[in-house]
């Protein structure tokens, strides 16, 4: 149950010169047969973060009392965002090869 640091912006993975932002949080609290899952991501056009706890959404960054509970951590290499019309025609994609 230690606490786990995490910078949201910058993450330094020296020597590389690249830095990680985070985009997205799995919380975890509980044992490992039982638990409650929660999350956090930042939408990719506003830069607003959302926190997801079962039927609820609501617009808040991710907490430092959650860092402790802190399961996934998901980073982008800075400066290399998401191009929407990219995004969603590999989601079209997808899901064409899914119905078929």
């Amino acid at each position: 149950d230690d606490k786990v640091t995490f910078p949201l912006c910058g993450l330094n993975l020296s020597p590389s010169s690249s830095l990680y932002d985070l985009y997205a949080c799995v919380c975890h609290v509980g044992g490992v047969s039982a638990g409650h899952y929660t999350a956090y991501t930042q939408h990719p056009r506003t830069g607003e973060w959302h926190y997801y706890n079962d039927d609820f959404v609501t617009k808040q960054l991710p907490q430092e009392d959650d860092y402790s509970n802190a399961y996934i951590l998901f980073y982008k290499k800075r400066g290399t965002d998401i191009k929407n019309e990219d995004f969603n025609a590999k989601l079209i994609s997808l899901n064409s090869e899914n119905l078929s």
